[in-house]
């Protein structure tokens, strides 16, 4: 009885080290796959793409399960579950698509352990190489991806796979859906980002770099062949007819047009090129390896050719051409800003001399520069600091037998480049938007200075110069009669000289309300320098006017050549159908004078008679003299 008690006990004891042991074993593999699942999980958070993280989940299913094989499936656009990710080599696994059975339902978000694929319908439809690898699955839901993803374990014998294996895949399944979603978000981010920073640095329409980007390529470039001791080129590109285009056709023919010639540009410049659209219907290229002039043309006008060729469009053949202007480091310029300047001074000229051409910047065009910097510089308070001036050629009445009238015309003295003609100085002031102020100067001190003489004698008047800017200012008309009336003149006593691209620009309507405005409170209108360039006798018609004065080019010809006398004989019955008198001027010789008189010319004014007067001079406040041919 004794020894059956201690039977019982050995027996009782040995379940007992039995039953540690197995919590012991237990306790070893909780632990393990514990840690497993930690250092999966840092893989997955570490993941930075979807491919890297599908890798990451199947390698992690692979430690935690005895799986052969394991596959990430979705539904592709066919409605098939289809692998975008896979550890065996071979065909993408791909299931056709069920509702019911396991894959549908895990699909639904219920996982699963398939002890026999063979009695799976789906699985029958499954590659037959992946049939023949394997006999039992894990089907488990990733349900935080969107569309919903499958995680699938492969065994290939049956029933290798079990519910425990399967507890311990779905332990990590929600963190990996999470890590998942995680790594779409980023690289959706990422992909807004690459979008957002591609828009700041390139044209929308053409795809090709921006201005900014340009400049930026072009400043580190300048750095990196100083310190080298090479060179590269600039080139600015503009096209040629674009604006017709545009304005016949409409803005997708222009777009069409912008589109071909940057694809054009590309296939035209090497792969370490910058090629840019530079604004409107402007483009620049960097040739990174073209530091020789020669060279740089070269390439330049083979790029002019190939833009040039007829682009197709609807049932039309658009074309273009484009004026190149290039310049070269470190000859032009050692520096981005003035690289860029020297090239598109260089494509000014270009377009000047006759367009679709090729033009290099030279040192006569770097003197130019020099000069109209200096201009420029120079004129920014030219009139506060009292170095604009006026002088005066007088006017002849063939009529009257004498001196009507004296035209004011602007001379501006220089400390610098000392005393300046108006042709060399207004367009520029023009540019830099000074002529409004300027004009109103001119008003002013034309009065101020010839008020004695006007009001001496009957009939008698000043003709002063304005431009288009000045006549479209909002306060031209009250400047004018405020100039009048502040040195008590009648307003025929004061004449306003257009020139004929006054009355042809977009402005000519305001310039026309504001001349009639004058016109009705009796101020004198003249035309200047007419027939010099522009065709505008449709725009004259409608201008108010009491005299065209007839361009010197025409009168300087009319004693040698019957041509120039004979426009002369037509401007003149031109300007008596308009009811206007006649003005010659330039009247330099007896036979000019002659001629003049002889056609009809009512009024001349020249060097024959008087150079331009400064208003000290006796002459301004001398009675009219007699002309004397």
């Amino acid at each position: 009885m004794v020894e059956t008690a201690l039977g019982a006990d050995r027996e009782a004891l040995g379940e007992l080290l039995l039953s540690l042991e197995r919590s012991r074993r237990q306790e070893v593999e909780a632990r393990a796959l514990a840690e497993t699942l930690l250092e999966g999980m840092r893989v997955l958070v570490a993941a930075e793409h979807a491919d890297e993280l599908y890798r990451g989940v199947l390698e992690l299913l692979a430690k935690v399960a005895p799986v052969e094989h394991a596959a990430v499936l979705t539904i592709s656009p066919s409605g098939a579950l289809r692998a975008v990710a896979q550890t065996m080599d071979g065909p993408p696994l791909e299931i056709a698509m069920a509702d019911q059975g396991p894959f549908g339902r895990a699909l639904g978000g219920r996982s699963a352990a398939l002890g026999d694929l063979q009695r799976v319908a789906a699985w029958r439809s499954a590659d037959g190489a992946w049939r023949r690898e394997a006999a039992s699955a894990l089907v488990a839901p990733l349900k935080l991806v969107s569309p919903t993803a499958l995680l699938v374990g492969l065994h290939s014998k049956r029933n290798a796979l079990t519910h425990q294996h399967l507890e311990a895949v779905t332990r990590f399944s929600d963190f990996a859906c999470a890590a998942l979603q995680r790594a779409r978000q980023s690289a959706v981010l990422a992909e807004s980002i690459k979008r957002v920073q591609h828009a700041a640095t390139h044209d929308a329409l053409t795809g090709l770099a921006n201005r900014q980007v340009l400049i930026e390529q072009a400043m580190q470039l300048a750095e990196e062949c100083a310190e080298k001791c090479c060179g590269f080129s600039v080139l600015h590109i503009d096209l040629d007819g674009f604006k017709a285009i545009n304005d016949s056709l409409g803005h997708a023919a222009g777009d069409r047009v912008l589109a071909v010639v940057a694809d054009r540009l590309r296939g035209a410049v090497r792969a370490d090129d910058v090629c840019a659209r530079y604004g409107g219907d402007e483009f620049a290229i960097l040739l990174r390896s073209e530091g020789d002039k020669m060279a740089a043309m070269r390439r330049a006008e083979e790029i002019r050719r190939s833009i040039s060729r007829p682009i197709a469009f609807e049932n039309n053949e658009l074309c273009v051409g484009a004026s190149i202007g290039v310049s070269v480091f470190p000859i032009d310029g050692r520096d981005c800003e003035s690289l860029i300047r020297a090239s598109d001074h260089a494509l000014l000229e270009a377009k000047t001399e006759g367009r679709n051409r090729t033009n290099l910047f030279t040192d006569a065009m770097r003197l130019r520069i020099g000069r109209q910097r200096q201009l420029e510089n120079g004129l920014i308070g030219a009139r506060e600091r009292g170095e604009l001036r006026l002088v005066y050629q007088p006017i002849y009445s063939f009529r009257a037998g004498g001196c009507c009238g004296f035209e004011a015309l602007i001379r501006w003295r220089s400390p610098s480049l000392g005393l300046l003609p108006p042709q060399e100085f207004l367009p520029i002031a023009e540019t830099m938007g000074l002529m409004p102020s300027i004009g109103q100067w001119v008003l002013q001190q034309a009065c101020a200075d010839l008020a004695p003489w006007l009001r001496a004698g009957p009939g008698r008047r000043v003709a002063v110069n304005v431009g288009s800017a000045q006549i479209v200012a909002p306060n031209f008309v009250a400047d004018v009669v405020n100039a009048a009336r502040a040195h008590d003149l009648a307003p025929s006593m004061l004449e306003l000289e257009l020139s004929e691209e006054t009355v042809v620009r977009r402005t000519a309507e305001i310039a026309l309300d504001n001349m009639t405005e004058l016109h009705e409170k009796s101020f004198q209108v003249a035309f200047d320098d007419f027939g010099a360039g522009y065709s505008s006798l449709r725009h004259l018609r409608s201008f108010p006017g009491q005299r065209l004065k007839v361009d010197r080019a025409f009168v300087s010809g009319v004693a040698r050549s019957e041509a120039d006398r004979s426009l002369v004989q037509g401007l003149v019955d031109l300007a008596r159908s308009l009811r206007m008198e006649v003005v010659a001027e330039g009247v330099e010789t007896p036979e000019q004078l002659a001629i003049c008189e002889a056609v009809g010319c009512h009024e001349i004014q020249g060097f024959y008679f008087s150079k331009p007067l400064a208003p000290s001079d006796h002459l301004l406040r001398a009675s009219p003299a007699v002309i004397s041919a």
